[in-house]
């Protein structure tokens, strides 16, 4: 069986993240969709989901409050500079 060391890590892995509130607000603000279902509604197991991306250590970016641009700017903001000038 491989060792989780032999699997491809990502150079760098980013989680979107926003509060409960503001993550109603936009699900209620677009159409649903046939893949809506509990995702997007079940906020336990969407608090389940996030607790265990924290475990990961990835570079969490709180997009509360924040418009498209100011979330991409803010990404593009925290990947490292050996990426700059590449297309992502």
């Amino acid at each position: 069986m491989a060792d989780v060391d032999d699997y491809l890590r990502p150079d760098c892995a980013i989680l979107l993240a926003a509060d409960e509130y503001e993550r109603i607000r936009r699900v209620s603000s677009r159409p649903r969709s046939a893949h809506d279902g509990d995702l997007e509604t079940n906020s336990g197991f969407l608090l389940a989901v996030y607790r265990e991306f924290i475990t990961f250590h990835l570079e969490v970016v709180d997009t509360t409050g924040m418009a498209i641009d100011a979330v991409v700017r803010e990404v593009l903001r925290r990947v490292p500079a050996r990426f700059e000038g590449c297309s992502i």
